[in-house]
């Protein structure tokens, strides 16, 4: 039988030709009587030597070709791929620096580009009222995108959608960040940054369990409020869980308050004192961040109440008695959004904590317990109760034993430390209130202070206390050491009117501007008592009296002087109607004044506030000079 040549087929690719063509026809029969094909050669068993030379010489020749065409194949390819590679940068580049003109109304369209027609771009403009804080708004809003000019490289930049979606996300986290409620009382610094890298609760939670402590209320004023949040530090280290520094504001520490905790006090110094503590710590601005953005399941919450005295009897509730006297009171039902422990923004922005997998627990002493409280600390039973497995038990409903929550949500209403060793750090004020307050007062040095809490103080016996006060004051000043160079007198205290309602008649107040409102917020009961007690005191500084040579000042008097003369612009105006801020720049004041002076137990009530300004007297005295004596007690 004749055999037949088969031909390459038509549909095969070159390179599959050619090793089509080239390569040897081992399969076919060594007994064919035909000739060889053209460019081929196969050294049968009855060939010559000349035969198998030229076949070998014609195969190292063809494999030659064969190496030098792939290698061109290599090095073209190699090319083409270079060339769109600079292209691809070329057009990126080029279009990167378009000037896109936004239109209010107009939708982003957050999408690849699917089609392309005559090789030129439409890019759409992103809504002013949306757009990031870097963009600019356009100068002719009539425009709706902006026509490029046609691309000659023929090569498309491809951005994948998983790309777009993530910078999506990252950039809704920072419009999270920074359009937060928080108002910033200090104009002149410019508003935080609250970029997720500097207050990341991811990197806080990298080596620990992501589990939280948030104040809800911290019981008393400011100055003691203060003492607390020591203690609430020191039990977020024992539970070893990342502490939510509270918002502030009227004198108060909780979550609702409308000033951020940089408001009052030194964040950056406290954060590197608990970082050195080994305690983590966050801003709540961070942590409501880190709740609406949380990719996982909801974060739990579950409510904690530590009391200074026993709750009174609610149904629904299991009680324990733990060592020394404590009772923990454990509720049968998760607590609902209206239950009155929760504070009242708690639903607007929180209530995605509440839980059914917990019940609330009240930790409180015994009556027998309760009075003995200062010297006996109960910081011991108040951690051991969260380990205790029957409480456990009767405060999880869905969960099991060793399920914890994500949040405990803290109700701090202590009057006394809990634990034996006090935290060894105390917590600095605002760098920002400290300038403002030398502002004030530096126009007055050298000066005296008088802090005066009226408040519990009997009103009969106040205009004696006043008298008492005016005497004391004399005797300071006309001692030729201690009165060296001093011009004006500072009022500090509870008494909710300034100064100027008792230095000038009703018609001259008129124009004075009256930013500063009440300083207490338990000082309920004011009435004439309390002016005709003032008012002795101003008397004693009118023309012709006792110390008409010296100027009788206080805060409001001293805001008004620095904002006509000076101005008070970098401060929000809100924030000196504050009752905290206004206590701790009179705090300061105080603190550095050469004379201070304050009431006696008779006349004043005894208040943190004063033992703080001793304290820190205490430690300035001798230093350099400014301090002239510690206190000076009258009545």
């Amino acid at each position: 039988m004749t055999p037949t040549t088969m031909s390459p087929p038509e549909d095969l690719s070159p390179t599959l030709t050619f090793r089509h063509r080239t390569r040897l026809n081992s399969d076919r029969n060594n007994s064919d009587p035909r000739p060889f094909q053209t460019n081929t050669y196969t050294a049968g068993p009855t060939s010559t030597p000349r035969d198998c030379l030229l076949a070998f010489w014609f195969l190292r020749k063809h494999r030659i070709r064969l190496y030098v065409l792939i290698f061109a194949l290599s090095s073209s390819a190699f090319f083409l791929l270079s060339s769109a590679y600079y292209a691809i940068a070329n057009a990126s580049r080029a279009q990167s620096q378009q000037v896109l003109p936004l239109k209010a109304d107009q939708p982003l369209q957050n999408t690849t580009v699917t089609s392309i027609r005559k090789s030129q771009t439409s890019i759409l403009s992103r809504p002013f009222s949306n757009a990031s804080s870097h963009e600019i708004e356009a100068s002719d809003p009539s425009l709706t995108a902006i026509e490029l000019p046609p691309t000659h490289t023929g090569a498309v930049p491809v951005v994948y959608r998983t790309v777009l979606e993530r910078l999506d996300q990252l950039d809704r986290q920072q419009q999270a960040l920074t359009s937060l409620p928080t108002s910033v009382p200090f104009l002149n610094i410019e508003a935080e940054n609250y970029n997720y890298d500097k207050y990341s609760v991811d990197v806080l939670c990298r080596n620990s369990p992501c589990r939280f402590l948030l104040p809800l209320r911290v019981a008393e004023q400011e100055s003691k409020a203060r003492i607390h949040l020591l203690e609430i530090i020191q039990t977020a280290k024992r539970l070893d869980r990342i502490l939510v520094l509270p918002h502030v504001g009227k004198s108060r520490l909780g979550l609702c308050f409308r000033w951020s905790f940089e408001a009052y006090y030194d964040e950056d110094l406290l954060k590197g004192i608990l970082h050195e503590e080994g305690v983590r710590a966050v801003t709540q601005e961070a942590f409501k961040h880190w709740l609406d953005s949380s990719p996982s399941r909801l974060p739990r919450g579950q409510l904690v109440s530590l009391m200074s005295k026993a709750e009174p009897d609610r149904p629904g509730t299991v009680k324990f008695v733990v060592n020394n006297g404590i009772i923990a009171s454990v509720d049968t039902e998760a607590i609902m959004l209206q239950d009155p422990r929760l504070p009242g923004c708690f639903g607007d922005r929180f209530n995605m904590l509440l839980s059914d997998d917990f019940t609330p627990i009240a930790i409180y002493p015994s009556p027998d317990v309760s009075k003995s409280l200062r010297k006996q600390p109960i910081g011991e039973e108040f951690i051991s109760i969260f380990g205790r497995e029957n409480i456990r038990n009767a405060s999880r409903s869905q969960v099991p034993f060793d399920d914890e929550p994500e949040v405990l949500m803290l109700d701090w209403d202590m009057r006394h430390p809990i634990y034996f060793q006090p935290f060894k750090e105390s917590i600095a004020y605002s760098p920002s209130l400290e300038v403002l307050a030398q502002k004030l007062s530096s126009s007055s040095s050298p000066y005296v202070m008088i802090h005066w809490r009226m408040e519990s103080v009997s009103p009969d016996i106040l205009p004696d206390c006043a008298h008492d006060l005016v005497d004391t004051i004399s005797n300071l000043l006309h001692t030729s050491v201690l009165g060296e160079g001093i011009q004006k007198v500072w009022f500090a205290g509870d008494y909710p009117v300034p100064i100027v309602n008792h230095l000038y008649p009703s018609s001259e107040r008129a124009s004075i501007p009256t930013i500063i409102q009440k300083k207490s917020g338990t000082f309920r009961d004011f009435g004439e008592k309390h002016r005709e007690t003032v008012d002795i005191l101003v008397d004693a500084f009118r023309e012709g009296a006792e110390l008409n040579r010296w100027v009788l000042t206080d805060l409001t008097a001293e805001l008004v002087r620095m904002e006509q003369d000076d101005g008070i612009l970098d401060v929000h105006p809100d924030f000196l109607a504050d009752s905290g801020a206004l206590g701790i720049l009179d705090k300061m004041i105080g603190v550095n004044a050469a004379i201070f002076v304050g009431g006696s137990k008779r006349c004043g009530r005894t208040s943190s506030f004063t033992k703080q300004v001793i304290d820190s007297r205490q430690k300035n005295f001798n230093k350099d000079g400014k301090v002239r004596n510690v206190v000076e007690y009258f009545g």
